[in-house]
C-alpha cells in the first residue's frame, strides 16, 4: 500500500516508473476465449462455462469448487 516506503530504515524500497505500451480493448476483446473442459467443480460437476471456479485444497487433495458450491463447503 505504500507506507513501507516512507518508514523503510534501510532505503530497500522504492518506487519506479515504468512505460509500456497501451492497452487496445479491440484487440483484447477479438482474441478467442480459451476454456478448460477438464476444470469442473468437485461437489456438483459445474464448468467454468456455467459458473466462476475457484481451486481448493480439500482433504488432501487439490480441486475446484464453484461459488455456489463453496458457502456450503464453508458452513456445511
Amino acid at each position: 500500500m505504500g507506507f513501507c516506503i516512507g518508514i523503510c530504515p534501510e532505503g530497500a524500497i522504492s518506487v519506479e516508473e515504468r512505460y509500456t505500451i497501451k492497452f487496445n480493448r479491440e484487440k483484447a476483446a477479438a482474441q478467442p476465449q480459451k476454456k478448460d473442459i477438464i476444470i469442473h467443480c468437485f461437489s456438483c460437476g459445474a464448468g467454468e462455462n456455467t459458473n466462476y471456479l475457484l481451486p481448493l485444497r480439500h482433504k488432501m487433495e487439490s480441486l475446484w469448487v464453484c461459488t455456489r458450491c463453496l458457502p456450503k463447503l464453508i458452513h456445511g
